[in-house]
């Protein structure tokens, strides 16, 4: 038997095997919903296929990639059909699960496989809200593969590579960009390599620079991909990550209890790896936390490493019986944990991740579909992008972001004039667009009129407009939203 698991490493059948059964695992979960910022990527595609021009004409704080990535699979699904963007993860998985698997076999000739294997277990977790489309499953292919080129030999022609996939990752979500550090120090020794992946990744950059401006859209992503996330971005969520952190320990156990034994064991059999591995964890760590709220699916960029790392160890554990028990009960606890939720449904896993609100939202998108005609707009007083995307109703505002007319935002005001200016033309830009394009519906998101709590005041310019030329709309069921239907419609 152990004969046959030493041969598994060398067998791509094994690989396809794999891959074919996390994907019937996952398919448990097509039929549901999604997380709200994918419904914003889809808004965009959505955009993109009616003819509008990225950043210009189309809203979004994210690099192109990402969308090119989802436009095919949502064309063939369907423009309001969630499946598109459920098989496009998937694609992402398999692709993460190849490259996990080619970075483990740097690390020992049984390591890829298990590597491998874990993964395809541990991404299916809820905890992470993996079980999800979320953006980093379309990073990871790339920021894995980057990995694998760089535990290889640090030859210029790899470290190139490596680059490119780091650039990649980049146009696909920003953070990335902080793993050229990880990869840099990784190389650390090798001159030529380092330069070799700088002069790739800056390569890949001005393509994409180049591209941007044929199109004439350069100084709208500035705004939108540049500044608008130095504006937005918050301090540290250390709080928040402590406490996401601590639910996916409970249901993860194995994975963060291996971590620190697999690099004591890599860097006393393969220091240099052991060395490169610490280096891309800690910036990863510091990668999840890029954004202005922090969400459990920042935590999957640390998995392909987590996985890696279980991998090392559990490479190490036969013939060593009991460390062996140990690690397989552990392991036992974590997919029990995975094998409790699945045997709830997609439906109960739906509310445990998001609440009434994210269902709601969706019952309410179709409610709109169906209560609206080709050409009218709507607008959401929210960050409810499924309503935009499931109803698929243009929103009255190219601007769909809520960050612009929050009362915190006004805390970024003070020491910078410039960044004053662009909050006061955002704002003025969105209320123009709604009373100029008067959509047929306005829908607010019930937490943002709780005139209780200062983050989240209705502007009494829009409470006036609203009284003026809405009426309540009766939508049954919905309890999490106040939908106004205007008057002449």
């Amino acid at each position: 038997m152990l004969r046959r698991l030493r041969s598994l490493p060398g067998q791509p059948v094994w690989l396809a095997v794999l891959c074919v059964a996390c994907l019937a695992l996952r398919s448990n979960w097509w039929t549901t919903d999604v997380f709200r910022d994918m419904d914003y990527y889809g808004y965009v595609v959505q955009g993109m296929l009616r003819g509008g021009l990225l950043y210009r004409d189309i809203d979004t704080d994210k690099p192109a990639l990402l969308f090119y990535l989802l436009m095919p699979f949502i064309r063939a699904c369907g423009v309001t059909s969630y499946l598109g963007m459920h098989l496009a993860a998937s694609v992402g998985v398999v692709g993460t699960i190849l490259a996990t698997y080619w970075a483990g076999t740097r690390l020992g000739p049984r390591v890829g496989w298990l590597a491998a294997v874990f993964f395809a277990v541990y991404s299916l977790s809820p905890t992470m809200e993996s079980f999800t489309p979320t953006i980093e499953h379309f990073m990871l292919p790339f920021t894995v593969s980057a990995l694998a080129l760089v535990l290889g030999r640090p030859s210029p022609k790899a470290a190139a590579l490596a680059g490119i996939c780091l650039g990649l990752a980049t146009m696909v979500k920003q953070s990335a960009l902080l793993l050229v550090a990880a990869a840099v120090f990784s190389l650390a020794g090798s001159p030529w390599a380092i330069a070799a992946l700088l002069a790739a990744y800056l390569g890949s950059g001005l393509t994409y620079v180049g591209w941007l401006a044929v199109h004439g859209t350069f100084l709208d992503f500035w705004n939108g991909c540049v500044l608008r996330i130095m504006v937005y971005n918050g301090p540290p969520h250390y709080h928040q990550i402590a406490e996401q952190a601590g639910s996916w320990v409970k249901t993860q156990l194995t994975l963060w209890g291996a971590a620190l034994p697999g690099l004591a064991l890599l860097f006393r059999t393969q220091r240099e790896q052991g060395r490169r591995m610490v280096w891309w964890l800690l910036v990863s760590c510091l990668a999840t936390d890029g954004a202005t709220f922090f969400f459990a699916h920042h935590f999957l960029l640390l998995l392909p490493l987590l996985c890696l790392l279980a991998a090392v160890v559990a490479a190490a554990l036969p013939g060593r019986p009991v460390l062996l028990g140990l690690f397989a009960l552990s392991f036992a606890w974590d997919t029990g944990h995975l094998v409790d939720t699945m045997l709830a449904g997609p439906a109960a896993a739906e509310r445990a991740a998001w609440g009434d609100l994210f269902v709601q939202g969706t019952q309410l998108a179709r409610w709109l579909h169906a209560h609206t005609e080709d050409g009218d707009t709507i607008y959401n007083w929210g960050v409810e992008w499924e309503l935009y995307y499931a109803s698929g109703r243009p929103s009255a505002t190219r601007c769909i972001n809520i960050e612009p007319l929050l009362y915190w935002a006004s805390k970024w005001r003070a020491d910078n004039t410039r960044l004053n200016r662009y909050f006061d033309e955002e704002q003025q830009r969105i209320w123009s667009e709604v009373v100029t394009r008067r959509p047929r519906y306005i829908v607010v998101t019930a937490p943002f009129v709780n005139l209780s709590n200062p983050y989240f005041v209705l502007p009494d310019a829009m409470s006036r407009y609203t009284q003026e030329q809405y009426v309540p709309a009766t939508v049954p069921g919905i309890t999490w939203f106040y939908v106004l239907r205007r008057k002449d419609s």
